[in-house]
């Protein structure tokens, strides 16, 4: 008899009949058994094989697409969906020239309303994107931003990802932007995405040793006029520079009435603070909130030249966002670390500017000793004259567009990415220009060869995209050649355009 297994009495009185041994009876039971065990994992395995796609749980190497965002208030659905670019390609997903991509849909637009398989068909067979995502804003103050992204894996049955977000006005939109993009790339939200700083003896070192680079941080020296504390803006209705009520020392208390709570709050600025591009800050300030939500912002600078008769002025470029969690009725500090950056390297900020703000519900909420201090020095830049540069120019059409097979596209540059796009006319930053005509003729090629070394590079012709990376050449009967635009002899000009 074999372990395990129970033969019911007829089975038993059948094999006494016929003579069959407890084997020969066991055997198609244990058959069966095997049948039903297969068809069970086999309909698991399909089961899991039409569910459809979800969040891909990672960022690096993803294709993020944004398309359309309306809204209500005149320009913040196109701000929404920058924002929804940017912190994508910050954490490093693949994202496109919107300029390009606007060309390609060729006034095309999208909206939450748009069956999700469409948008998915797009984002896979135009645009080669693992995530496609359209939105609204509604409301004004508070906003409500809701947002549908579609996981392209499986076009037909595609992974749908569909939520609301609620700011209570424009400062949080980019905080509830920045957290739906975690969401949907199915990432988890860092808590302090610079925590390791803590256990670095020489960090805290200099922390404890550092000069502030705030001016009059504890706001116990009055401006000239008597009327607030030197080196901050002007005192401003609802604000009070005042005795602190719960120890020595002066404070700043803002006294917010419903109708400004609920709208644009109040904000408190610091003077201009010189700092060094790529070197890591430290920031904590003390606040005591008996209503209102407290918020920092570190808000850093590039000045910028009189250009298009606009004078020469400092914009900003970079902004941190604290978030106090501390309770109502006690002092609390908060501290941030941060590396002021911009996503054009040519606008890292110079200057920061320290904003004390808060917002609704109305009430009282003080401030006191605010501190930042350089923690850590900027990395020395390496060297790049040799070495990745000479392997770039031959990597073929992947490296740069100098290669035939990519003719007629213009390289778009940043910190991170190299991307080849089908703009016309315009003149990149690499050094090559796109002509006039766009895709068909070969194009002017300076001395300066751009670093794709370990790049992503997007080569775009109509009505497709193909990514690739450093190294590879153009697919054949892949690359956009016109038989007609290259001179007999040349590299690729016996290559069919597709």
């Amino acid at each position: 008899m074999l372990k395990g297994l129970t033969l019911s009495p007829c089975v038993l009185l059948c094999a006494g009949v016929f003579g069959l041994t407890a084997a020969e009876t066991a055997a198609p039971a244990a058959e069966a058994s095997e049948t039903a065990a297969s068809e069970t994992a086999a309909a698991e395995t399909a089961a899991a094989e039409a569910a459809p796609p979800g969040p891909p749980g990672k960022a690096e190497g993803v294709t993020f697409l944004p398309l359309t965002v309306t809204s209500e208030e005149e320009g913040l659905g196109k701000q929404v969906r920058s924002m929804l670019r940017a912190k994508a390609k910050r954490l490093g997903a693949v994202v496109y020239d919107p300029h390009s991509v606007r060309d390609l849909l060729a006034g095309r637009t999208f909206s939450l309303q748009t069956p999700p398989e469409a948008l998915a068909r797009l984002g896979r067979d135009s645009f080669h994107a693992d995530v496609v995502v359209v939105g609204r804003v509604a409301g004004r103050e508070p906003y409500q931003i809701r947002l549908l992204a579609v996981y392209t894996d499986t076009p037909e049955a595609p992974g749908i990802f569909r939520r609301t977000y609620r700011a209570a006005n424009h400062h949080l939109i980019p905080v509830e932007v920045a957290g739906a993009v975690y969401d949907i790339l199915g990432l988890p939200k860092p808590k302090d995405p610079l925590q390791m700083l803590r256990q670095d003896p020489q960090v805290a070192r200099r922390w404890k040793e550092a000069p502030n680079l705030v001016k009059n941080p504890g706001f116990e020296k009055a401006d000239p006029d008597g009327t607030g504390p030197a080196h901050w803006q002007k005192v401003e209705p609802q604000m009070a520079w005042t005795a602190n009520p719960d120890g020595p020392g002066k404070v700043i208390r803002y006294e917010m009435n419903r109708g400004t709570a609920i709208t644009y709050g109040l904000d408190f600025y610091s003077d201009w603070i010189p700092i060094q591009a790529g070197a890591t800050y430290r920031f904590a300030c003390r606040y005591k909130t008996l209503g209102p939500t407290p918020k920092i912002f570190l808000k850093g600078y590039h000045p910028f030249p009189a250009q298009h008769g606009y004078p020469a002025q400092r914009r900003e470029t970079y902004r941190r966002q604290v978030h106090p969690k501390g309770g109502k009725g006690e002092w609390h500090t908060v501290t941030a670390d941060f590396i002021p950056s911009a996503t054009r390297p040519e606008h890292t900020p110079t200057f920061l500017k320290v904003d004390l703000y808060a917002y609704w519900p109305a009430g009282v909420i003080y401030w006191d000793d605010v501190v930042l201090k350089k923690v850590r020095d900027a990395p020395t830049p390496k060297d790049t004259t040799a070495g990745d540069d000479a392997d770039d120019t031959r990597s073929g059409a992947a490296a740069f567009p100098g290669d035939p097979g990519c003719h007629g596209l213009l390289a778009i540059r940043d910190s991170r990415r190299a991307v080849l796009t089908a703009a016309r006319g315009a003149v990149p930053k690499t050094g090559y220009r796109a002509q006039r005509g766009g895709l068909g003729r070969p194009p002017r090629r300076s001395s300066r060869v751009p670093r794709f070394a370990r790049q992503t590079v997007l080569l775009v012709w109509p009505g497709r995209f193909l990514r690739l990376r450093s190294g590879q050449a153009c697919p054949a009967g892949r690359t956009p050649i016109d038989k007609q635009s290259v001179a007999p002899g040349a590299p690729g000009a016996s290559k069919a355009a597709p």
